[in-house]
């Protein structure tokens, strides 16, 4: 028998899959939980996430935060009952987040987080080798303290990196002050409700202050917008991309899917300047571009990727289409 016969009659090699602490990865994802933690999604509708182990569970000046072990998805920060991040899935969260505006303007220096207590946001931004400086700007000294010793795998200790500043306090007085421009502004904020606590940070106002710290010819802002599904939030995405355009010549929708999240998650990209526009980027081009800026790399995000996140559903490139609706503070004036 020669070698050709002998390798299409020999038997493939079986698939492995290396797990080198069994005991852990066993605990992991067979342990049945203690408890569930339940989130809706409409009035009929429920995520629910099992517990096995709390780290951390009590009310802050401004939020009631818990931290604990969910299983498959690793390590979970809840505020206020809603799932903010966990570990096992939020580099889709915060890869998009932050990458987008930073492939857009190209060689961002100066960046503002408002909100990120979590870390991962300012994770991303520092794999920039052009960025000098990130400040990150939360109201919550509790959850960021928390999330510094509970989610050390999101965080990395990006917060003792000497290009970091936090600043504890309003996202809106920081805006308001006297200050320098920024060439990327990232809105890793709680989720945008109307009428709620939150609402305020996603007004024309607020969006008007962002404007005035961002830098005119280059700078990029960014901000989650809520989800997608015309099913769960029928009108939330498209007004908050129709408050943008109001301030914003450059509004450009997109979206990425985390799974703890239980929906597809919307993001707006916004700026005074009208190019490069995301389809007119290669995905060459964009992989070009992170191999020489961003020699660390990142788990999902690549030019492909990058082009994906444009690609909403029609219906909703419909509803943003013909919303009409400003969110401004008179809208709701008691928020």
């Amino acid at each position: 028998m020669d070698g050709a016969e002998a390798k299409r009659t020999s038997s493939p090699p079986e698939a492995s899959l290396e797990i080198r602490d069994v005991a852990a990865y066993r605990a992991r994802v067979e342990t049945a939980p203690s408890m569930w933690i339940s989130e809706p999604l409409t009035p009929c509708t429920v995520m629910q996430h099992g517990v096995r182990n709390v780290l951390v569970a009590r009310r802050t000046a401004f939020q009631s935060l818990v931290i604990a072990e969910i299983g498959p998805y690793g390590t979970a920060l809840i505020l206020d009952n809603r799932m903010q991040t966990t570990s096992g899935d939020e580099y889709l969260y915060h890869e998009p987040l932050v990458h987008v505006p930073c492939v857009l303007h190209g060689a961002p220096e100066r960046v503002l987080i408002l909100g990120g207590a979590d870390g991962g946001a300012a994770r991303e931004a520092l794999k920039w080798d052009s960025v000098a400086n990130v400040t990150v700007v939360d109201i919550d000294a509790e959850v960021v303290e928390a999330c510094r010793a509970y989610l050390t795998d999101i965080n990395q200790g990006c917060f003792d990196d000497e290009r970091v500043q936090l600043h504890i306090g309003d996202a809106l007085d920081f805006l308001a002050s006297e200050g320098c421009c920024f060439d990327v502004i990232i809105g890793d904020l709680t989720d945008p409700v109307e009428s709620g606590p939150s609402f305020r940070l996603f007004s024309k106002e607020f969006f008007e202050l962002v404007k005035r710290r961002l830098e005119p010819t280059r700078g990029r802002f960014v901000v989650q917008a809520g989800s997608i599904s015309l099913v769960e939030e029928p009108h939330l995405f498209a007004r908050i991309h129709r408050t943008l355009r109001a301030v914003f010549p450059s509004v450009e929708p997109f979206a990425t899917f985390v799974p703890t999240y239980g929906t597809p998650l919307g993001m707006c990209v916004a700026s005074e300047a009208r190019a490069p526009r995301p389809g007119t980027l290669s995905a060459e081009s964009v992989d070009t571009l992170l191999a020489q800026r961003t020699p660390r790399g990142m788990r999902a995000f690549d030019g492909r990727f990058f082009h994906g996140l444009f690609g909403l559903p029609r219906n909703v490139r419909d509803a943003v289409a013909a919303e009409t609706v400003v969110y401004s503070v008179d809208l709701f004036p008691s928020s």
